[in-house]
């Protein structure tokens, strides 16, 4: 008994920390680069982290917007605001008082402005944001939590096949009318689990696409595939229509190298609901959960 005991503490040591930075998302910058990692995924900054009197800067702007903030710089005031999730912050150029939520904060540093972008010191930064950023080298990574992160839905037009013509244009759909609800998810032929998440997905389109439910399936096989595409969709009985990015454009656009994967997007709003990374039966049954909550059932 006391051996079990043991191995279940050292488990739970090895174990705990996993779990803790599993809901964990970096933002990896580094000193004087324009490229950041966000949640492993690469973009281009217009101004890196840099040295200003001696003191680390970080991008404002650019952070805000991936925690889904509207970002406002008044060029007469100098003013830049941040609004959105709970969280406003205010700050004025050059000038050391700002507001967090409507309290005044007084920062260690005032914002400045590098290249036409509003940068702000490190110990402001995390204030301002609720964040941790360590420091190692050139090595500067901010954590929070994954949650914090909001994606912003992509438009695209793609072909529903290769030689109709015919496509789709996500915009069209999410300005319908009649959507309440979109799910898309990007797929290949030869990915196992792919197919057991169409089969899911089709059981919600047979369901809800009468009361407002659009279900996009995007192929990300080449060519090559075409004679193997169709039929396994037939034998899957997929009836929702099924888009062709043969290239991966969109793909790369939206997510990082996963399958399968799913979004869930609602009409009129600006960031994604669910996005999903993985094969994750939870994940599903939240979907539909959503899923129905959003059509008024």
């Amino acid at each position: 008994m006391k051996i079990v005991v043991a191995w279940l503490v050292i488990l739970s040591i090895i174990l705990a920390p996993t779990l803790a930075l599993s809901d964990q998302c970096l933002f990896e910058f580094r000193l004087n680069s324009f490229l950041v990692k966000v949640c492993g995924k690469g973009y281009k900054l217009d101004v890196g982290p840099s040295l200003v009197a001696g003191k680390l800067n970080l991008p404002f702007r650019f952070f805000a917007e991936k925690l889904g903030m509207t970002v406002a710089y008044n060029s007469f005031t100098k003013n830049v605001t941040a609004q959105g999730f709970r969280t406003e912050i205010d700050l004025t150029i050059n000038s050391k008082k700002a507001f967090l939520n409507g309290k005044s904060v007084i920062l260690t540093n005032h914002p400045v402005i590098i290249k036409g972008r509003t940068v702000i010191q490190i110990e402001a930064f995390d204030m301002l944001f609720s964040v941790k950023t360590s420091i190692e080298g050139k090595a500067i990574n901010t954590s929070i939590e994954s949650s914090r992160i909001k994606y912003p839905w992509l438009d695209f037009t793609l072909p529903v096949d290769q030689k109709s013509g015919n496509t789709m244009t996500l915009s069209n759909i999410m300005t319908d009318s009649n959507t309440k609800a979109v799910v898309i998810e990007f797929w290949y032929t030869a990915c196992t689990h792919c197919r057991e998440q169409l089969k899911h997905l089709q059981v919600l389109h047979s369901q809800y696409a009468d009361k407002g439910l659009v279900v996009l399936g995007i192929c990300t096989d080449g060519p090559e595939n075409e004679a193997s595409r169709w039929p396994m969709l037939e034998e899957i009985g997929v009836t929702f229509p099924t888009l062709l990015d043969e290239a991966g454009e969109i793909y790369t656009k939206w997510i990082q190298p996963t399958f399968p994967n799913f979004f869930l997007l609602k009409p009129f709003e600006t960031f994604v609901l669910i996005r999903q990374e993985g094969a994750s039966d939870e994940a599903l049954n939240q979907l539909d959960i959503k899923v129905r909550e959003l059509l008024g059932l």
